[in-house]
């Protein structure tokens, strides 16, 4: 109940997300309480955060390798579009891993394993077409 509640907070308020992801000026500029609304997003994301670590567990990579695959397929940086795909794309990666964990290698090993293996792929994919941090 708390990730849908926070989630549907935050694709309702995707618009101001988009204002602010603006910068602090033209933020200001368009009537938006820039640290307010930069505080309120963080508390979201921030029990985003710790429901994930608390379901699934710590995962270095996860969050990157969603956030990244997300916003090459939604082609947009609109965040009405991009929540959706993120949680579509999320869930796809997670019950991926757990199946060929469970089904393909046959262990109940950690399912971490396979995520941060292809999360540090695409992290390293993406420095080095970047060539800089």
């Amino acid at each position: 109940p708390v990730v849908l509640i926070v989630g549907l907070l935050l694709y309702f308020s995707s618009r101001r997300l988009n204002v602010v992801a603006l910068g602090k000026e033209v933020a200001t500029s368009f009537g938006v309480n820039h640290r307010g609304s930069v505080i309120y997003f963080l508390i979201l994301i921030s029990l985003l955060m710790s429901m994930s670590t608390a379901l699934i567990g710590p995962l270095t990579f996860f969050g990157f390798l969603v956030a990244t695959l997300s916003y090459q397929v939604a082609a947009t940086y609109d965040h009405k579009y991009v929540f959706p795909m993120a949680f579509a794309i999320g869930f796809f990666v997670l019950t991926t891993a757990y199946f060929f964990m469970y089904h393909i290698f046959n262990t109940p090993s950690v399912v971490s394993v396979i995520i941060e293996l292809f999360g540090g792929l695409i992290f390293l994919v993406v420095l080095l077409r970047k060539r800089s941090l």
